[in-house]
């Protein structure tokens, strides 16, 4: 109970072995943002097709996936009682909750069924999540995953110095912006002090924020800080370069302390002595 992918996410933030978020970037199949992920003649064209996939097609999938947990929920009223099963009146609870968060959440809303035609309420709906989406893509992308630094984060055994590498803050140019980012998400901006103090209340973010960029600047540390237009072009940057296949001889493995990104491949033995037999 409670061992969601956001809990993971809080308890190994930025760990490539064991933070869940992480699999979007070597799990997703259509768009290639990670060496680590496989490649596809598909992937030469996504450049084109990365951001309608990402607005469009994901919640579409978000929404199936909501829809067969909603199902998933009443199916288990219906299983008869045996030994080791959760209680009747858990099972109920469980049931009850998961509908009313479909129902009445923001990011569902499937209420709005109960009194527009069906396909309205559809288009309404996914209209809603893709400009959303396409809105918040700088918070959930850029500021997870720098896109320069991903092989760096896997050659530190210092994990506040993996963080800094890892996570970004959102810069904002006015005063406005930065109180719409505290009251409408919680101060979402500050991934940087969010990873370094996953429990932190974020009305402390600010306060925080302070202390952790005067300590990297006299540590020599990095503390990274984007625009909003900058996010999205640091993740247009990395979709083309891994849109291209991974060169031959190139280790395309995870990165680690004992052996830097980008290093090649060494030869067996018998590789080595039978090319030296050809020269």
């Amino acid at each position: 109970m409670g061992m969601t992918k956001h809990l993971w996410h809080h308890v190994h933030p930025n760990d490539p072995r064991r933070d869940p978020d992480w699999g979007t970037m070597t799990g997703v199949t259509w768009v290639r943002r990670h060496s680590d992920a496989a490649w596809s003649p598909c992937h030469l064209w996504q450049c084109w097709y990365w951001l309608p996939s990402t607005a469009l097609v994901e919640p579409i999938l978000e929404l199936f996936q909501v829809a067969c947990s909603s199902l998933e929920a009443l199916a288990v009223l219906l299983e008869p009682p045996s030994l080791g099963s959760q209680p009747f009146g858990q099972r109920l609870e469980h049931a009850l909750a998961t509908w009313i968060e479909v129902l009445f959440a923001p990011g569902y809303q499937l209420a709005a069924f109960l009194v527009q035609p069906f396909w309205r309420a559809l288009g309404t709906l996914l209209v809603a999540r893709a400009v959303a989406r396409l809105a918040l893509f700088p918070f959930s992308e850029v500021q997870h995953y720098m896109p320069e630094h991903f092989d760096a984060v896997g050659q530190t055994s210092e994990w506040v110095v993996g963080q800094l590498l890892a996570s970004a803050n959102l810069r904002f140019g006015s005063r406005l912006a930065r109180w719409m980012d505290f009251l409408m998400f919680h101060g979402d901006s500050h991934q940087i002090e969010h990873h370094l103090w996953p429990a932190m209340s974020f009305v402390r973010y600010s306060q925080a924020a302070e202390v952790v960029r005067r300590t990297c600047a006299e540590a020599g540390l990095p503390y990274h800080e984007v625009s909003y237009w900058e996010g999205y072009r640091k993740i247009w940057q990395q979709v083309r370069e891994h849109s291209e296949p991974v060169p031959t001889g190139i280790d395309s493995r995870p990165p680690s302390r004992d052996r830097p990104a980008g290093e090649r491949k060494r030869r067996r033995p018998e590789e080595t002595s039978s090319s030296d037999e050809d020269c």
